[in-house]
């Protein structure tokens, strides 16, 4: 199955939650946003298994992973999808919600989440730099020329940069008085930076720049200061002609560096495109993973149905988060949800376990201020 750092952590919180509630030192909320995508999932199984024979354990052929020097073909099936969707949506959300009530709690999350990704940010910097081994214990795709950071993928490490840059610009350059935080959220924002080039990823270096500038119009529209961002996207603009083409020339942009990749992904999409023509309702298998892109991907899976469950759970965590973007930090978080839908056009990171937090720890500041917000006008 492969297992990243996160997973090690999010069952270790799946295992506390469970401890805490038995205890009833806490209570959680089961909302139906964070179940009915998995019970879809055992369904989807089921009929795997009946239909195409394909047991939930069945070992399919993927791309090339290592663990340390140990490199060999890596395996993925409908267990594997159902296992991933709990630790990267089920068991955050379930999880999260034990805090609800407590908004100091839920802002510390955000910042720890912002700290995890700063690190794997730093480490590739200095694994780089000083040119040092893999980690022996860190399962990721086997790449000579393209960090993976503590991902397991040179575009998923693009992508938890690209998703975290919002908070690093609110922590750094937002009202935050306190110069440790301002300095740690700038040192990981440069260090993001950097990991955007190491890693190679088209869709990050694209998706970097969407992020840093969004983040901007948010603090600027929050701060009453919306007038600037006239003259100061000009002046980006005018940056970007001006620097943009040297550095284009030193990434997979430039022209015939990226041809095979491209290649490969135009046989994807099709591939995937033609999977959900010919099985258009459920899908061909939650192991058909092809596409190349996430919606792609769920059709070709497990059809519009899945589709439809998973952007309807999603979506409804995020249009609630939404509400409460008056405030700035659950406003970056929701621009931090928008990356991560728009990346899933540009890259089939669908199950990992760093995307979906600013979705629901937006939601549940949302919640939370709508809940203080109700009991204060019924003390009143």
């Amino acid at each position: 199955m492969g297992l990243n750092l996160a997973d090690f952590f999010l069952v270790a919180a799946a295992i506390l939650s469970a401890v805490s509630l038995a205890a009833g030192r806490v209570t959680l909320q089961l909302r139906w946003q964070f179940l009915l995508l998995p019970a879809l999932v055992l369904m989807l199984m089921a009929r795997d298994a009946i239909v195409f024979d394909r047991l939930p354990f069945q070992q399919l052929t993927a791309a090339l992973y290592t663990t340390g020097e140990s490199v060999g073909e890596t395996a993925g099936g409908s267990a594997a999808f159902l296992g991933r969707i709990l630790l990267c949506w089920t068991i955050i959300g379930v999880a999260t919600s034990a805090f609800r009530d407590r908004k100091d709690a839920l802002v510390r999350l955000a910042g720890f989440w912002s700290v995890g990704i700063g690190i794997s940010a730093v480490w590739t910097v200095v694994q780089y730099a000083a040119g040092l081994p893999d980690l022996p214990f860190l399962y990721h795709v086997d790449s000579a020329v393209r960090s993976v950071g503590l991902s397991n993928h040179p575009n998923s490490l693009a992508e938890t940069v690209c998703v975290a840059i919002p908070l690093f610009c609110h922590y750094a350059f937002g009202r935050e008085k306190k110069v440790q935080l301002r300095m740690l959220a700038f040192i990981g924002l440069t260090a993001g930076v950097w990991s955007l080039f190491l890693s190679g990823s088209r869709a990050g270096l694209a998706m970097g720049l969407i992020a840093f500038v969004g983040s901007g119009v948010v603090r600027l529209r929050l701060s009453g200061r919306g007038i600037w961002g006239i003259p100061l996207g000009l002046l980006a603009t005018a940056v970007g002609i001006l620097v943009l083409p040297q550095v284009w020339a030193t990434t997979r942009f430039s022209a015939g560096s990226a041809q095979l990749s491209n290649t490969a992904r135009a046989q994807a999409l099709q591939e995937g495109f033609e999977i959900f023509v010919s099985h258009p309702i459920l899908g061909a298998g939650l192991s058909s993973w092809l596409g190349e892109m996430v919606p792609l991907i769920l059709l070709a899976g497990g059809g519009l149905l899945l589709f439809a469950v998973f952007y309807a759970g999603i979506g409804s965590v995020f249009v609630r988060g939404l509400r409460g973007s008056r405030d700035e930090l659950t406003a970056q978080l929701s621009w931090s949800a928008c990356i991560v839908l728009m990346f899933g056009i540009l890259n089939n990171g669908i199950v990992e376990r760093y995307l979906y937090w600013p979705f629901i720890l937006a939601f549940f500041l949302t919640l939370n201020r709508a809940n203080n917000s109700s009991t204060s006008e019924a003390q009143q």
